[in-house]
């Protein structure tokens, strides 16, 4: 598969994935909205079922609840992958209700907009597409591909940490998929 296959695919699959963004990002899912990072856990659940991944929670307490999803290479020698991203966002409960998805036009592009759509219900959705990508077309050249969504790093990942910390341990490269800053920057640490 080369790079224009890659988005000729990831176009074909564009409104699925924007219809998936809608959905997650039109559940107020603020880290004390528990209810509602639940339910937005409970969809990607569901999606990465649909997508080939074995799927599980890690259950809290005073959270949401962790989704793990993994998915099991072609190469049971390649090398074993950690995706990781976030499902709580910093906003209160109303907010997504105040400022639902819109898809508007601006200079001379199309910007998604919504409480969190860039931190981080996008990245999370394309991690997981860009995997589907590589399965669906015998492409997944590694031993396992682990995918945690957390719910609590808006708070600095309290009960997260330890199970995160667990995961990359037993892997061999670590993709985090939060966004970059204006003008290109990224946080490396906190």
């Amino acid at each position: 598969m080369n790079a224009y296959q890659v988005v000729d695919q990831a176009e074909q699959l564009m409104q699925q994935y924007l219809d998936d963004l809608k959905t997650i990002v039109n559940i107020d899912s603020g880290t004390y909205t528990r209810s509602g990072v639940d339910r937005v856990g409970a969809y990607l659940q569901e999606r990465f079922q649909a997508f080939g991944f074995s799927t599980r929670f890690d259950r809290q307490e005073q959270f949401g609840n962790h989704l793990i999803a993994t998915h099991t290479g072609n190469a049971p020698a390649g090398p074993r992958i950690l995706l990781i991203g976030h499902i709580d966002t910093v906003f209160s409960e109303g907010e997504a209700q105040r400022r639902p998805f819109a898809i508007s036009q601006q200079n001379g592009g199309r910007i998604a907009t919504g409480p969190g759509v860039l931190d981080m219900k996008s990245g999370v959705l394309i991690g997981m597409y860009g995997l589907h990508i590589l399965i669906s077309d015998q492409e997944a050249n590694y031993k396992q591909a682990t995918f945690i969504c957390n719910s609590d790093e808006e708070i600095g990942s309290p009960s997260s940490k330890p199970l995160i910390q667990e995961l990359a341990r037993q892997a061999d490269a670590v993709i985090v998929l939060e966004p970059g800053r204006a003008k290109g920057t990224v946080v490396s640490s906190r």
